[in-house]
């Protein structure tokens, strides 16, 4: 089991919701997820799909997304 999960560019693929999903599976209980990823990949309405499918997978947001520097910080 993971005690902190970093991702970094690591949803950039089509079944990305897949990867958050096995990402939760592989946590523990209150651990910390922190995601980095290109601003366009994520911009408009996908902002919310992400949003989503972090919360399907099972990950709690804790504060809002960041956007510096043409990346977006969760």
């Amino acid at each position: 089991m993971l005690d902190i999960l970093v991702l970094s560019l690591s949803l950039m693929g089509v079944n990305w919701i897949d990867y958050l999903k096995e990402d939760f599976r592989l946590t523990k209980t209150g651990v910390q997820l922190m995601i980095s990823e290109p601003q366009n990949r994520w911009a408009d309405e996908k902002m919310d799909s992400l949003i989503d499918g972090l919360k399907e997978s099972g990950f709690l947001m804790v504060g809002d997304p960041q956007d510096r520097n043409k990346f977006l910080y969760m």
